[in-house]
């Protein structure tokens, strides 16, 4: 009787002590590596918007450390948006800087200063994921510049699989250089010092309402800059950055700064959500005027009428995607005045199948469904 006990106790101990770990999970190379995929474009949207005058911070609830988390961003309101397309290094500006890059994120901008392309070098391996460096190549009125800024030795981004406990960190040099006019500005050099532990893992609610499981990156940045010499300046940020297999990406920046920043509770900081799908937007463009009318004809075999309503001079995009929300073409893109907008594309290279058309504005997207027919 007495070794019945014995037996059902550590048999028991053994099950609850095994409960936790089944909830929990792991993201493999191979879930990242698809979300880096060459021709992907990546769309991050922000709790804030870039283009007002007014910064704003928020009050976000980040758990707990440990497991049985569920994080709930659903309510989130997004005012902001970027796109980083996936590119082959060859494709950036000055690949020579980077010849271990494998693949490049490329971001694209435009305002009343200037315009320009910023190209992020990256490398990727069953093992790891890291950043090189990045070029940039940059037009405005005071004139045209380009700037490379290199990681010394290659900074690391995440140690695959990437699971609850995991840590690592890096210490090394950044390197900007800019050149102007054809002449070498003076190099300015920091001292970057990074920390990560997974230390959280649970049900992460997104700003579009999907729910998935989900691990908690908990990092500290430290960088050290002597701009002018003898008079070094230091910063130290705090960020939690939550990933999904699905290939969602949820990050909050800490508003203060300093390593005290709770690991539990609320905070206060910015939150950004990066996505391969533009489409999973969520916000409600209808109530604000927006109108994207049915796509005519219908099925479509060779042409396929657009239009829609403006209610005011807006920055969009208008986008088509497969049925699995992989981008096939940017339809329109940029300033556009107020009123009804009509247009035709092609359709005879599309193989038959569903496609949607999608028009973003102010962080949010209207859809519609197009069928393709041969």
């Amino acid at each position: 009787m007495k070794n019945t006990n014995i037996f059902t106790t550590v048999f028991s101990f053994f099950m609850l002590s095994a409960l936790p770990l089944a909830a929990q999970i792991s993201i493999t190379f191979s879930d990242i590596n698809s979300y880096y995929t060459i021709g992907n474009v990546l769309t991050t949207q922000f709790d804030e918007d870039f283009d007002s005058d007014v910064f704003n911070t928020f009050m976000y609830n980040i758990g707990q450390t440990g497991g049985g988390n569920t994080w709930d961003f659903q309510s989130v309101e997004l005012l902001g948006s970027e796109d980083q397309m996936v590119i082959a290094p060859g494709d950036a500006f000055n690949p020579e800087a980077f010849p271990d890059a494998n693949f490049v994120t490329k971001i694209e901008f435009s305002d009343d200063e200037g315009s320009g392309s910023i190209f992020n070098f990256m490398h990727i391996t069953n093992n790891q994921l890291s950043t090189l460096g990045s070029t940039g190549e940059f037009q405005s009125d005071d004139g045209d510049f380009q700037n490379i800024g290199t990681y010394s030795p290659t900074r690391p981004i995440y140690n695959f699989p990437i699971s609850f406990e995991d840590d690592w960190s890096y210490t090394g040099t950044f390197t900007s250089q800019t050149i102007f006019g054809g002449m070498n500005l003076p190099a300015t050099p920091s001292t970057v010092e990074r920390s990560a532990v997974v230390d959280a893992f649970g049900t992460l609610i997104l700003p579009n309402g999907k729910s998935a499981q989900a691990i908690r990156i908990r990092e500290v940045s430290t960088i050290s800059t002597e701009v002018v010499p003898g008079f070094p300046t230091s910063t130290t940020d705090v960020s939690f950055t939550f990933i999904t297999k699905d290939g969602d990406i949820l990050t909050i920046d800490a508003e203060e700064t300093g390593m005290d920043i709770p690991s539990q509770g609320t905070i206060e900081g910015n939150l950004s959500w990066t996505s391969t799908n533009a489409a999973s937007s969520v916000r409600d463009i209808n109530a604000w005027g927006f109108q994207l009318n049915e796509i005519q004809p219908n099925p479509a075999q060779e042409q396929a009428q657009l239009q829609y309503y403006l209610p005011e001079a807006e920055q969009v995009k208008v986008l088509l995607f497969d049925q699995y929300g992989k981008l096939v073409r940017t339809l329109q893109q940029g300033q556009q005045v107020a009123g009804d907008h009509i247009f035709t594309f092609d359709v005879e290279e599309l193989a038959s199948g569903v496609y949607y058309t999608s028009l973003l504005a102010r962080g949010g997207v209207i859809t519609k469904k197009l069928l393709v027919q041969r």
